[in-house]
């Protein structure tokens, strides 16, 4: 009866950590995915969001430095950016008479998490 009782407590110490384990995976946040639709041209670039839910918080990046903040774009919205709109750390404006946009990101805010997507420019 004495290795009885010994084991029971054990036994109940491994099924509470394993709930604990469990419950905590289930509310580990999800890493979000986004799948905008990405067009560029002469005149600007045109984020459209594809999927059913807002992207908060969105930045768009060309080349890599130089950015311009959209804010939210609700899901099945189109967002028109003009290079003007695009600067980098020092202030200058993106020059699409002498630069090419060859890189595109799209960057929103979920929770805290950044989700991004790429695009190369043909």
């Amino acid at each position: 009866m004495v290795c009885a009782s010994f084991i029971k407590p054990r036994l109940s110490l491994k099924i509470f950590l394993f709930l604990i384990a469990t419950l905590y995976g289930c509310a580990a946040p999800r890493r979000v995915q986004i799948k905008p639709l990405v067009k560029a041209s002469r005149a600007g670039v045109d984020i459209t969001n594809r999927d059913a839910f807002t992207y908060p918080q969105v930045t768009v990046f060309v080349k890599g430095h130089y950015s311009a903040e959209v804010g939210d774009i609700a899901s099945g919205q189109t967002v028109h950016l003009t290079f003007d709109r695009f600067t980098n750390s020092e202030g200058q404006t993106f020059d699409v008479a002498t630069m090419t946009p060859e890189v595109i990101r799209v960057r929103a805010w979920f929770d805290g998490q950044a989700a991004s997507r790429i695009y190369e420019v043909k």
